[in-house]
């Protein structure tokens, strides 16, 4: 899954998804509108970091059933 929301820490098993730094990319994308209409600025490019929140439906989780092997 993706943006890790609150439902899928609610299944079962618990599903892993990608969190994705929405707030800091709003926050970037305001203060790039307000610079680039006092400086002018044509194009930016920003890179943002997402987590994973690793639960049950990863068989490395901690807690996950792992299946047996043989």
């Amino acid at each position: 899954g993706i943006d890790d929301i609150p439902s899928s820490c609610m299944m079962i098993p618990s599903l892993t998804t990608i969190r994705v730094p929405v707030g800091d990319m709003v926050r970037a994308a305001f203060e790039l509108v307000i610079d680039r209409r006092a400086v002018g600025v044509n194009s930016t490019v920003m890179k943002f970091r997402p987590e994973i929140a690793v639960r049950e439906s990863c068989s490395g989780a901690v807690g996950a059933v792992r299946p047996k092997s043989g």
